[in-house]
């Protein structure tokens, strides 16, 4: 608002201004972000950042602005600067006061005993400044006394104990718990309103680099969890809704000559030619089933139940070959985007009942639907597609998750863009049988880490994921 009554004030209220206003709040609003949920706001911290990005807006802005006009929004960029640290200064001494009287107060739960546990709360109780309401500590070892602060519970408890008590602050102070176990709680409690922040460790020896944050010269970092934000998830849907509609309109024309030739391209039976679409249960956001659809690129079978398709799978027609290999197969997914069952960029789905397989023998695999499924993912342009690691796609998968941003996205289309051209030159592969289970029995036999390892499962969409028709058979 400010800025819009800068430009009103100087009579600069064009195309321009305005894509410059716009980019301005764009670029600051991810650092605001961070600054608003500041246990320790300092003044010098922000000044980097603010300029770095009024820079960018300032770059992203100047190719609309004549020639004759491109000193001014330079001077107002330069004048900005100073105008909002000064802004930011006066805001961050207002929230101290507050917090000093107690007008200003976030309740927090501490994870973890000894003594930085300790150290962190008799900082929290002896300077109000903080703004820090300690309600009490969650650790599994009952024994464990910090600073005069009452144990709520274990861990397990943390996200109904910060949902009952109202917690909007979470410090997490080196646990006794496994680490495994850690994360699987702290992923529950991403659908949390609550800030989480975590002591580095081996602070002591340097090891805080990336954590700008502190109470009392123990180092604060803010964990991200970047897709649970109202904001992010927001920004991340609009990007799908414009890319796959305008992806959609200018395909159009490939569109129906490949649907034709796919029709076409079947054998005729008594029923008819075989479906343009191929259609798929597959799991989504929370776990949720959707109909993938993708071109047919194999000849009509009775096999879809039982067993995987394999590089060199002898049901792939010629057509299909060649729509898996410039991934044209995948085109209808954009329309899963546009309804909002899958996105852009995101882990690939997998069929209910494999996932359920891989998720009984993979802890960490059942994390991976905390966002929509995707056409092409981190995993896929990192190399894992097809005859790949399960285990090492879900790692992939959740670093996705944990460290989402629209930069990045961007990039794996790119990069993604870059795999479809490099396979569009065909290779000559051998002929792979298709593998069929001896009983039914086998499928949903626990899986072994042969099933999890390369040369196990294989896929072969050209975007990377499991466009398999099959179930994989449990390898011995």
């Amino acid at each position: 608002m400010a800025l819009v009554a800068v430009l009103v004030a100087a009579h600069r209220i064009t195309i321009p201004w305005l894509l410059w206003a716009v980019a301005v709040v764009v670029a600051l609003a991810d650092p605001d972000r961070r600054a608003a949920v500041r246990v320790s706001p300092r003044l010098a911290d922000d000044a980097a950042p603010v300029a770095e990005r009024l820079a960018l807006a300032l770059l992203l802005v100047i190719p609309f602005v004549p020639i004759h006009s491109r000193a001014d929004p330079i001077v107002l960029g330069v004048t900005l600067v100073p105008a909002l640290l000064i802004a930011r200064g006066l805001a961050v001494c207002a929230v101290r006061a507050a917090c000093r009287r107690g007008w200003l107060e976030h309740r927090v739960l501490i994870v973890g005993s000894g003594e930085v546990a300790d150290r962190l709360a008799r900082a929290m109780l002896e300077r109000p400044e903080y703004g820090m309401q300690l309600i009490g500590t969650v650790d599994d070892d009952p024994a464990a006394a910090v600073a005069d602060v009452p144990r709520l519970g274990s861990v397990s408890d943390l996200e109904a104990l910060a949902r009952r008590e109202r917690v909007s602050r979470i410090v997490l102070a080196f646990s006794s718990i496994p680490e495994a176990q850690m994360v699987r709680v702290l992923i529950a409690c991403e659908g949390l309103s609550a800030e989480i922040y975590a002591v580095p460790r081996f602070f002591e020896v340097g090891f805080d680099a990336f954590a700008p944050d502190q109470i009392l010269g123990i180092p604060l970092a803010l964990l991200p969890c970047p897709l649970r934000r109202r904001s992010a998830s927001l920004l991340k849907r609009g990007f799908d809704l414009i890319v796959s509609l305008i992806a959609l309109i200018l395909l159009s024309p490939v569109l129906a000559i490949v649907a034709a030739a796919v029709r076409f391209s079947g054998p005729r039976t008594s029923a008819g030619r075989p479906p343009v679409l191929f259609r798929q249960s597959r799991l989504g956001l929370d776990g949720r089933q959707f109909t993938m659809m993708k071109f047919r690129t194999m000849v009509p079978n009775d096999d879809g139940d039982h067993t995987w398709s394999v590089e060199g799978d002898p049901r792939v027609s010629k057509l299909g070959a060649f729509l898996r290999r410039t991934g044209l197969d995948e085109a209808p997914q954009l329309w899963n985007v546009l309804r909002g069952d899958m996105s852009l960029v995101g882990p690939r789905p997998e069929r209910p009942l494999l996932a359920d397989v891989f998720a009984a023998s993979i802890p960490e695999y059942e994390a991976r639907h905390r966002v929509r499924a995707g056409i092409t993912g981190w995993a896929q342009v990192n190399g894992l597609r097809g005859d790949t690691s399960i285990i090492d796609r879900a790692r992939f998968d959740n670093y996705y998750v944990a460290t989402w941003t629209l930069s990045r996205d961007i990039a794996i289309l790119l990069r993604t863009a870059g795999l479809l051209l490099r396979h569009m030159v065909p290779r000559r592969t051998p002929r792979a049988a298709v593998v069929q289970p001896s009983t039914p029995a086998e499928i949903d036999a626990p899986l072994t880490e042969t099933i999890l390892a390369p040369s196990s499962l294989q896929a072969s969409a050209a975007f990377g994921g499991s466009s398999a028709t099959t179930i994989p058979p449990v390898v011995r």
